[in-house]
């Protein structure tokens, strides 16, 4: 480790209480290593940065520290990797419109920081996936898969499973009512939700003609889900 990165470590050991997040020596050392942010921040982030650009950003950083994991936090966010993860969320928080997905966000990129086997490909796939949908959109899946872990039953191999025709249908019935949508706007937004790769759709034809779609999450959707929580 540096002797810069031990000053800015020692500089933190030895603060009882950070009251602005800006001032947190793990923020400081992160701002520092993002050009496209840090000339905005030594001429003074509140005349660089819009206000509420800048409470995406203090979401972001608080997201990052809440859990503890200093030491292993100053390790990891001097590789060169994670700076470029860190600047591309950033980029991404940046662009947001509104803040309710800082949290989603922020969560993938600590995940990430403190993973020992960090694999970068997966990290920007699931970050350019998360940065295309809407709040509603990661809301509605996330509905989806609660549906489909009430409705889990063991299979006769004693793995898990369930019945995603009944899933669904309890999906459809809660979005109805939370969202006052129809049931062909619902189907829309899932099939579109389906470019993430986050869910599946499949067809059921009846033996009078009437046909209808299925969907339910993905293994993609199961694995995103534990990196976001």
């Amino acid at each position: 480790m540096n002797e810069e990165l031990e000053l800015v470590k020692s500089e933190y050991n030895g603060m009882n209480e950070v009251k602005d997040i800006w001032e947190n020596p793990i923020v400081k050392q992160i701002i520092s290593c993002i050009p496209f942010i840090s000339a905005g921040i030594d001429s003074g982030i509140e005349k660089s940065i819009e206000m509420h650009q800048k409470k995406k950003l203090e979401e972001l950083f608080k997201i990052i520290l809440e859990d503890g994991n200093y030491d292993v936090i100053m390790e990891n966010i001097n590789d060169v990797e994670c700076i470029m993860e860190i600047a591309k969320t950033i980029d991404v928080v940046n662009r947001l419109i509104r803040n309710d997905k800082v949290k989603y966000l922020g969560r993938l990129l600590k995940n990430s920081i403190l993973d020992s086997e960090r694999n970068v490909d997966e990290f920007e796939e699931l970050l350019n996936k998360l940065s295309e949908l809407s709040l509603r959109e990661i809301e509605m899946l996330h509905c989806l898969y609660g549906e489909e872990e009430n409705i889990d039953n063991t299979n006769s191999n004693n793995e898990k499973d369930f019945d995603r025709d009944e899933a669904w249908r309890a999906f459809v019935e809660k979005v109805k009512l939370k969202y006052e949508l129809d049931k062909s706007e619902i189907i829309s937004i899932m099939l579109g939700i389906m470019r993430t790769g986050f869910c599946i759709a499949e067809w059921r034809t009846y033996l009078n003609g009437f046909a209808t779609v299925v969907m339910y999450t993905s293994p993609e959707y199961k694995k995103m889900l534990k990196k976001i929580q």
